[in-house]
């Protein structure tokens, strides 16, 4: 397990950084959601925050102290409606935006 470091932007320049823990894949050229029992919330949370950011920076520090930065460009939205509570029942959702011809 390691930590990773996310720092999501929108287009206003509002900011958010957290941490969670992942594990690296055998090649050690993925991330990979932790086995943990709250790992589904933390999938979810994701999801609803590649719906909510336009900009998400990925850290991580490997055992050897080499650290890897990576940035993206997520502006738009996935093909899933997402909702996320907070713990005053505070509730936000992001529907899923279809574009027909």
């Amino acid at each position: 397990m390691m930590e990773v470091k996310l720092a999501w932007q929108d287009s206003e320049c509002g900011k958010s950084v957290e941490s969670l823990y992942m594990r690296k894949s055998e090649n050690n050229e993925t991330l990979i959601f932790s086995d943990r029992a709250y790992s589904a919330w933390e999938k979810y949370r994701f999801m609803h925050q590649l719906n909510a950011w336009d900009k998400l920076i990925v850290q991580t520090d490997d055992t050897c102290g080499e650290r890897t930065i990576v940035r993206f460009d997520i502006k738009g939205t996935h093909h899933m409606s997402t909702m996320e509570e907070n713990s005053d029942g505070y509730s936000n959702r992001i529907n899923l935006v279809i574009s027909l011809p």
